[in-house]
């Protein structure tokens, strides 16, 4: 049996760590294998008082703890299983917080709110395309958008607002939900319904463009869309990843300014090669922090690369070569200088 102190945490981490600072025998850090980032990772390899290596995520594991600690994270082992896994004794335990459960993962809406959604987005599909809303589908036509996109993405149209009882749909409580006039656009992940939200024709009170149906879950839109060592776009709105889609048939995510942040989802975007971060064109504080965050959340693998003019929905509808635009992206994410960096 070994002592906790004896165990090289900088060996068993294997994280490829910068020396950061001579802080009690020197501190390391890099990317989380667990979260990613830059330099979430932090390792002081002699930190205890008894000099045992200590660690910490700045972003999923706050706490500090040991080589023990480690074991018990990364590979799902009790308390005596990471010491046997050690070789450490059980008296050698110090006393320190136990790591943290897993994040929870984000789950579909259950089965009844998906089909009650199903039935109203096939509902809306007819809407589109029964000639009695031609202004509808002349809209859609108008921003861009093809038959062939528009089918696929299983667009829809709600021709009048609508309040539904909650428990038509599945959902405790009481009352109803509101199912808005507009474009219905169905958010779909292996093969559920996740999410329905609904572009409208204006927005008269202030509560923006795009309604989300009550019971949804996030997920990024188009995130199906995604494969290991392709490129791949995070843009703000379902529209925006619908114009790049169209253009490039490649992947493309829409994933607001706030949304869709969890750890499930980073780890399944960031099996792209090399991903564009093209949120909305425009000085605002929160497009700007949510950049800020994905560059953090998915470094050294993305670079941003904002949109030719407000955002890629706006430059289909006014013509502009998004496959040009996309192109230019992939030559800028290939200059080492680039990657990591905000243009």
């Amino acid at each position: 049996m070994i002592s906790v102190a004896s165990i090289d945490l900088l060996q068993l981490v294997g994280v490829d760590l910068k020396r950061k600072a001579g802080t009690r025998g020197g501190e390391y850090a890099g990317p989380c294998p667990a979260c990613g980032g830059r330099d979430r990772l932090t390792v002081q390899p002699q930190g205890g008082e008894d000099r045992r290596g200590l660690w910490m995520c700045r972003q999923c594991h706050p706490d500090w703890t040991d080589a023990i600690g480690w074991v018990m994270w990364r590979e799902g082992l009790d308390f005596r299983a990471a010491c046997d896994r050690l070789d450490v004794a059980l008296e050698s335990r110090p006393h320190i917080p136990l790591p943290p459960p897993p994040p929870a993962l984000e789950a579909p809406p259950a089965d009844r709110w998906q089909e009650a959604a199903a039935r109203w987005i096939v509902r809306c599909q007819e809407a589109l395309y029964d000639g009695t809303n031609p202004r509808a589908h002349a809209y859609l036509e108008s921003r861009g958008f093809t038959a062939a996109t528009i089918n696929e993405a299983q667009l829809g149209y709600n021709p009048v607002d609508l309040w539904i009882e909650r428990s038509l749909w599945g959902l405790d409580g009481d009352g109803r939900i509101w199912l808005p006039r507009g474009i219905v656009i169905p958010w779909l992940h292996a093969g559920q319904i996740w999410k329905v939200s609904v572009r409208r024709p204006a927005d008269k009170d202030g509560r923006g463009p795009y309604i989300t149906i009550s019971g949804s879950a996030n997920v990024p839109y188009g995130l199906d869309d995604v494969q290991p060592g392709q490129p791949a776009v995070i843009v703000e709105g379902p529209f925006d990843a619908l114009a790049i889609w169209q253009a490039t048939r490649t992947a493309a995510l829409a994933v607001g300014t706030t949304q869709a942040r969890r750890i499930q989802w980073i780890t399944r975007i960031a099996r792209a090669r090399p991903i564009l971060i093209a949120l909305d064109n425009e000085a605002n504080k929160n497009v700007q922090a949510a950049v800020a965050y994905w560059l953090d959340a998915l470094a050294p693998l993305a670079i941003h690369y904002p949109p030719i003019g407000k955002d890629s929905a706006k430059d289909l509808e006014d013509g502009r070569d998004l496959a040009a635009w996309l192109a230019g992206g992939l030559e800028a994410a290939a200059t080492p200088a680039a990657v990591g960096a905000a243009a």
